[in-house]
């Protein structure tokens, strides 16, 4: 299984969390299903996913800047 790694600056200080797609597709209960969203939304949905698991892991919530590599949706 391919991992998909996020790179995450909150407030200047760099850092990164690293999961699975099924681990996104998983926790994403709301809204559309996967297979109906276009790659924007699925996009958002990965950055939405990876700050919410930087939040659980560092217990910082906030304004965090999320990049993923647009190449995460070709797993």
């Amino acid at each position: 299984m391919s991992r998909i790694k996020a790179a995450i600056d909150d407030d200047g200080q760099e850092s990164s969390v690293e999961f699975s797609l099924d681990e996104v597709i998983a926790h994403h209960q709301d809204g559309t299903a996967w297979k109906d969203m276009n790659d924007d939304d699925r996009m958002s949905v990965i950055k939405d996913y990876a700050a919410w698991l930087y939040s659980r892991q560092n217990g910082r919530a906030g304004d965090l800047r999320v990049s993923v590599s647009p190449n995460a949706l070709d797993r």
